[in-house]
């Protein structure tokens, strides 16, 4: 599933960059 994939990267991206 690509999107999945592409979901998954932009959750952990977002996820990772601290505030």
């Amino acid at each position: 599933m690509e999107v999945d994939s592409r979901l998954e990267s932009d959750h952990n991206s977002r996820a990772k960059i601290p505030r």
